[in-house]
């Protein structure tokens, strides 16, 4: 979502507003002496803590001093319709919307987010990026969450691929560090093709690239083409349940609420568009009901029983991939596909969820990520010891 054009943030010399514990929505200053991220989602928040009698402040990376009582915030003065950077207490809670990967890496950042990990007087939850590679690695050591995942590989030589082709005669390709679909490839076997027996579908950001071969070497090729700097896997493709001929695939927002528990916030569906190789919203994918989508295709009651199941399916991952990452975690997204034969498969987790249209759970997200960090306000911290983290 593109940010909302605001008014110049004005400086304000101000005392400190408020002694009571404050939440701080955490993310980056740019260079417009103000900060990034999505304007529109920060005011939401800010007006959903006000409405919970909870003060809510922006802090950036720049301005957060652990070693002082107070620092400078951002706050949004409705009046105006101007941002407001003023004196406010060090926050007790920092809900962590760094908005992309590359930011997060910068040293100064990674740094940061260690200390406030290890300060005994700030809870920061959701400090990282998931990453896909060891999302698949995590689910795979327990037996209760190793069935929901599909053959995953890295991306290799035209051997390894070959070998799944022969398994599985769809395949995608995706980047360990995706966002949004970006990057993906699907890969084909098509039996009835003749001389061109291989098919690549590229997505890209405004078109869909397809390209037949004649060997697994020139297909393998291509791929190697269009991979990015980063780490890539390959992936068994699931035949999922569709709508008119379009697959569809649910997103499951999952947080912890006022009593420090995991609980389903609302499950929306997404419908792949007429030419895309995934449902993503913003890569021509539409928003529908579940249950209407599952009810259609498999009737009412195996529809319900579908749901109830996905509802106790992501309880599951969503624990271990908590317990694999060792880290605090509040909040997450999980992306999961419902095969033609009604089995639940897993395909992404995301930790910093982008905003869920569906009013419903967009209005109950809010209040659980200011009911969560207020839980936390009163709970003492816990040392988190994290494991050596994967150069993916």
């Amino acid at each position: 979502m593109k940010e909302a054009k605001r008014k110049t943030t004005k400086k304000v010399k101000s005392k400190v507003v408020e002694a009571a514990p404050i939440i701080g929505i955490l993310t980056l200053a740019n260079k417009k002496n103000d900060f990034l991220g999505n304007k529109e989602n920060f005011i939401d928040i800010i007006t959903k803590g006000q409405q919970n009698n909870q003060n809510v402040y922006v802090v950036t990376t720049e301005d957060l001093r652990l070693n002082q009582q107070q620092i400078f915030g951002y706050h949004f003065d409705p009046t105006y319709n101007q941002w407001r950077r003023i004196k406010i207490p060090l926050p007790k809670v920092l809900y962590n919307r760094i908005s992309y990967r590359k930011y997060e890496a910068l040293p100064s950042t990674k740094r940061l987010i260690l200390k406030c990990l290890k300060n005994q007087n700030i809870h920061l939850f959701n400090p990282f990026f998931f990453n896909k590679w060891s999302l698949f690695q995590w689910l795979k050591k327990s037996n209760k969450t190793k069935i929901y995942v599909p053959i995953t590989q890295r991306l290799k030589g035209w051997k390894e691929t070959n070998t799944l082709l022969k398994q599985f005669d769809t395949l995608y390709v995706k980047p360990i560090k995706g966002k949004a679909g970006s990057g993906i490839m699907r890969v084909r076997a098509m039996k009835d093709e003749g001389e061109l027996p291989y098919e690549l579908k590229i997505q890209r950001k405004k078109s869909i690239g397809t390209y037949q071969f004649k060997t697994i070497q020139a297909l393998h090729k291509t791929i190697k083409k269009n991979t990015g700097p980063g780490k890539y896997i390959i992936q068994q493709g699931i035949q999922l349940v569709k709508n008119y001929d379009n697959p569809f695939d649910l997103r499951v927002l999952i947080q912890k609420d006022g009593s420090g528990l995991w609980n389903i916030t609302g499950i929306g569906a997404r419908v792949a568009g007429a030419k895309s190789i995934t449902t993503h919203v913003p890569r021509g994918g539409k928003i529908d009901e579940p249950s209407i989508l599952l009810t259609s295709y498999f009737g009412k009651e195996k529809a319900d029983q579908l749901l109830e199941n996905v509802r106790k399916v992501t309880i599951k991952i969503c624990n271990q991939i908590e317990r694999e990452s060792t880290y605090p975690l509040g909040e997450m997204s999980m992306d999961l596909g419902i095969d033609e034969k009604g089995k639940i498969w897993f395909f992404e987790a995301n930790s910093r969820p982008m905003k869920f249209d569906e009013p419903h759970i967009r209005n109950q997200s809010l209040t659980n990520i200011i009911k969560y960090s207020q839980f936390l306000m009163n709970t003492q911290k816990r040392t988190h010891i994290l494991k050596r983290r994967e150069k993916n």
